[in-house]
């Protein structure tokens, strides 16, 4: 029951709000990292839950990452087996014990996140005035 907004209890606890600005790269061609932003009250005074699952965008089935907090609170990394050339459809689920959120869908290739080191041994000089 709430009142004002604020549930029985006076705790202020509320579900969870939907994640969004999701954005993922790939340092290989064989791996994803995604990272997001909690919805605007974070955890909204419960703990949550956050799962970023992925799918192949016509025919996959839903996949669940399983590596957290790579780079950051709200990261997640899957180390292998992507697929080229086929789009992926990304997105971030919050849950808390009174309910749950789902971000926006990103889609996007592998190829079209590729961060590649910077060349080793690079030396800058200026050349004339």
């Amino acid at each position: 029951l709430c009142v004002l907004g604020v549930p029985r209890g006076g705790s202020g606890a509320l579900p969870p709000e939907k994640p969004f600005n999701i954005s993922c790269w790939s340092r290989n061609m064989k791996d994803l990292t995604c990272r997001w932003t909690p919805g605007a009250h974070g955890e909204t005074f419960l703990h949550t839950n956050y799962s970023l699952k992925y799918k192949l965008r016509w025919y996959g089935q839903d996949n669940t990452c399983e590596e957290y907090h790579t780079m950051g609170p709200h990261s997640c990394h899957i180390p292998k087996d992507l697929a080229l050339f086929t789009p992926y459809e990304i997105w971030v689920e919050a849950t808390n014990r009174l309910g749950s959120a789902r971000s926006d869908v990103l889609t996007l290739d592998v190829l079209d996140v590729v961060t590649t080191d910077p060349p080793p041994d690079v030396h800058v000089s200026r050349v004339g005035g």
